[in-house]
This record gives C-alpha cells, structure tokens and sequence, in this order.
C-alpha cells in the first residue's frame, strides 16, 4: 500500500489526529482523550481490518464518538454521514444538535450548513422530535 492510498491516508490522519498536538484539529481529538487502538500504530495492520468495508469516497468514521478509534468501532461513510456524528458545538444552547432558538421560537435543520428547514415555531418539543426523526430516517 503507497503512501497516496485513501486507506493509508485515512490511518495517517487519525495517527496525526490523536498524536500530533501541532495539528488545529488535535484539540478535538488527541487534547480530549481521543486514542486509537494499540493494534492500528502500525498502517498494516489498520488495511488489512479495514480494507474489507473501503469504498473509493468513503472516509473513516467512530460509530460511538466516545470510544476509541479500533476495528469494533470504526466504519467507513460519506462526509456527511461523518458529519451527522459529531458533538453538540459548544454554542448551541439547547443541547441538541440541529435544534436552536430564533425570534420567537425554535427551528430545527439539517443538510450541510443547516439547509434542509424541518421545523420553525413556538414547540421546542416538536423542534426536537422533527430532527431526531429526520436523523433516524437516515440511517
């Protein structure tokens, strides 16, 4: 496997994600705790688990973005299937993630950028209900 395949780059940059401090997005990953299996230091190792499920395009992804990056918790999916499984940013004050306050009320978004509108009105209840729907239906 060359140094240019999507399977090495994608062990190369959890290694540099987890390890390297010097990277902007270490402080989401490696400063929080975020490790990778002993068995996945080496690149071999991590293609010959994961070379099964690859698909050209798909990137690697934690099902369980509070377990360690290793075989059982690790899948390959679309970015924006990746970017469904994220945390709740840091400014979002209703502690759900696509569901936030405007005007009078709540809204409740999806999509890339928030571009898909599921719900605006008064019912926070509702607000969180559209979006906890729309992400079970993508699964």
């Amino acid at each position: 496997m060359t140094t240019r395949h999507p399977i090495y780059v994608a062990w190369y940059n959890m290694k540099q994600r987890c390890d390297n401090p010097n990277r902007d997005d270490y402080q989401y990953y490696g400063a929080v705790g975020v490790t990778y299996c002993a068995e996945w230091a080496e690149a071999e190792t991590f293609a010959t688990e994961m070379v099964v499920d690859w698909l050209p395009g798909k990137v690697l992804d934690r099902e369980d973005r509070t377990k360690p990056y290793s075989r059982a918790n690790c899948r390959w999916v679309n970015w924006s299937e990746s970017a469904y499984n994220r945390k709740t940013f840091s400014n979002n004050k209703t502690g759900i993630s696509g569901v936030g306050r405007y005007a009078n009320g709540f809204r409740a978004r999806a999509g890339l950028g928030g571009s898909i509108r599921l719900y605006q009105g008064p019912d926070f209840f509702e607000a969180c209900c559209r979006r906890k729907s729309w992400e079970a239906a993508r699964v």
